[in-house]
């Protein structure tokens, strides 16, 4: 029976790799990571977080409800998959040779279970909040890179004549 819906697992996860997936997931979770501080404890009850959570929940619903009409997947099917990303990825250190795809499969699953932990965010805060408050500390060092570079470029352009920089 496995076998029969191996189709589900595989189609779900060209999905979660495809654009109509990234774009607007991404985008959101950009957008509403700003408030999750890494310097503040994560607290589940914070009122913020859960209309932050609960937004993001109904995109991952509508998105996934969207896919699965169009696939003619039933919900237990799609739940089949999702377990069968999460066993994956679990056992991927055990026993990475597991699965037919032959070599590098550990790093697949490792993988998978990131495209799959978007969808487990929505329905556990503490993943959300989890993933949020990891997207806010990248933004921040993108930020951060990005000043560094200008800075670099600034005093490199200045030809090293002893700007306000230097000290």
């Amino acid at each position: 029976m496995a076998d029969d819906n191996s189709w589900v697992f595989d189609s779900l996860v060209c999905f979660l790799h495809g654009p109509v997936w990234n774009a607007p997931l991404q985008t959101f979770i950009e957008d509403k990571s700003i408030i999750f501080d890494p310097n503040l404890k994560p607290d589940e009850q914070n009122p913020e977080f859960r209309r932050v959570h609960d937004e993001y929940k109904n995109l991952v619903d509508y998105m996934l409800g969207t896919f699965m009409d169009e696939m003619h997947i039933t919900p237990e099917q799609f739940e089949f998959a999702c377990l069968e990303g999460r066993n994956s990825a679990a056992m991927s250190g055990a026993s990475p040779s597991r699965a037919e795809g032959g070599g590098g499969d550990a790093n697949t699953f490792s993988f998978h279970q990131g495209l799959f932990q978007q969808i487990w965010a929505a329905n556990d805060i503490r993943i959300f909040i989890r993933m949020m408050t990891q997207r806010n500390v990248e933004i921040q060092l993108q930020a951060l890179d990005l000043i560094e570079r200008r800075q670099a470029s600034q005093v490199s352009q200045d030809g090293g004549e002893g700007g306000p920089e230097e000290g």
